[in-house]
């Protein structure tokens, strides 16, 4: 596993500290500033980036983290790291990648009331000019985090067209769950699914009930849900089983691993690294979203730990 990040001198302060909730606190990383927010019983704590909006770590009170996160992580304070869950939008170029278009960072949502009977953070985005040049849509995008007594990590995306034109997007959550060893890692509920393999740029059918890892991975499961909340299965051998559940609006599953060969062109990756990690999550990259003028998306997905 991957060993945990060390806090460094604080270099972004957060303007809207004051309105962060009960059960958060600040803390420094690196280039970044990242808020901690925990269960009213302290039993779990998640982390998330402000620059991205990125959840970096997720842990037990024990300390065991949740989540894989590279020990080569290239720090740029517009940029996710390798690992954690990075959040894909607007455009979902392949499997693996993780650059962020927008040059603006997220903020605390001041507008959200403070509730203190839940571990919770709100941020927002808004593109800033420059973002603007890049990708010419005016939009409002609202994300909450939540961690929940009872296992779950939960995150809500909240999209806007504030434009007087329509967009299109893409959008996914891409969580880099942990594995001692990514040849006992089983993944279950996707069986008799369609799915776009990019290494071979065809579509197959899933035809494993319990899907085993032993070479590159880079796939898109289509219509994962089929307007029910399907749960995907991911049997670990780290202590812990995942079950990861998005929602109508994210039909399709992402599944990635780079195994040998692409994980030594990864800057940001160990050579090995790719032994201890598998990159799965709800999306909507298949069809793209498109929202009128003042039309919303929504875009929810938990993570919950089964012992």
């Amino acid at each position: 596993m991957s060993s945990p990040l060390k806090p460094y001198e604080r270099k972004f302060p957060i303007k809207d500290e004051r309105r962060v909730r009960k059960f958060c606190t600040i803390s420094d990383m690196s280039v970044y500033q990242s808020v901690v927010i925990t269960d009213e019983d302290c039993l779990h704590s998640a982390e998330i980036l402000i620059s991205t909006g990125q959840v970096i770590s997720w842990k037990t009170k024990a300390g065991e983290e949740l989540l894989f996160v590279s020990e080569k992580i290239n720090w740029k304070h517009d940029q996710p790291i390798r690992g954690g869950i990075p959040i894909c939008f607007p455009k979902f170029l392949n499997n693996g990648n993780i650059e962020n278009p927008f040059k603006a960072a997220w903020r605390i949502d001041t507008s959200v009331p403070k509730h203190n009977d839940k571990a919770s953070l709100n941020l927002i985005l808004e593109p800033s000019p420059a973002d603007l040049l890049n990708w010419p849509h005016k939009f409002e995008f609202r994300m909450k985090y939540q961690v929940a007594v009872v296992g779950y990590l939960l995150m809500a995306a909240r999209i806007r067209n504030t434009d007087d034109k329509p967009f299109t997007f893409q959008f996914c959550y891409q969580n880099y769950l942990p594995a001692s060893d990514i040849s006992n890692i089983r993944i279950q509920g996707l069986d008799k699914l369609d799915y776009l393999d990019y290494q071979k740029n065809e579509r197959f059918t899933e035809q494993d009930a319990s899907i085993y890892v032993d070479s590159e991975v880079d796939k898109v499961y289509i219509n994962a849900r089929g307007g029910v909340n399907r749960i995907v299965a991911i049997k670990t051998t780290v202590g812990q089983n995942y079950s990861v559940r998005g929602c109508a609006s994210l039909p399709d599953i992402v599944m990635w691993n780079p195994w040998t060969e692409k994980a030594k062109t990864i800057s940001d990756m160990g050579d090995g690294e790719y032994r201890e990690m598998l990159c799965v999550g709800p999306a909507a990259v298949v069809d793209p979203v498109t929202l009128n003028p003042g039309e919303e998306w929504t875009g929810r997905q938990s993570i919950c730990i089964d012992d």
